[in-house]
């Protein structure tokens, strides 16, 4: 039952994350620009741990597809931070949360992905 621990907590962590971006970009950052580039800072600071673990280096054109793929998530956020800036995180957090759903409406429609009905239910 380890992992209901840790789908609880993980929705936990997930809202006080979004709470303190909330407050963040509403009271201490004046701008969302700016905490877009703190926040992309901070993940390039986590680059700095590579070193130190053993981590395989996939082939050349599977990493600038993941750095593509990192790069345009990142972008990504803007809208959501400039939508924290103006509306209460109650209001945001739903509607970014529906991207799951919209990536694979987008699969089925453009890529011809299908799936069995475990996979829709999933």
């Amino acid at each position: 039952m380890n992992w209901l621990f840790f789908a609880i907590f993980s929705r936990a962590l997930y809202a006080t994350v979004n709470v303190i971006d909330k407050n963040l970009i509403e009271k201490r950052i004046p701008s969302t620009i700016t905490y877009f580039l703190i926040t992309g800072f901070l993940n390039l600071v986590l680059l700095a741990i590579i070193p130190f673990h053993d981590i395989a280096i996939p082939p050349i054109p599977m990493l600038l597809l993941l750095l593509a793929a990192g790069a345009l998530y990142f972008y990504g956020l803007l809208p959501y931070y400039s939508a924290l800036a103006f509306e209460e995180a109650s209001r945001v957090v739903p509607i970014w949360q529906l991207t799951p759903l919209f990536t694979l409406v987008i699969a089925t429609l453009t890529v011809g992905a299908h799936f069995d009905t475990y996979d829709w239910i999933a």
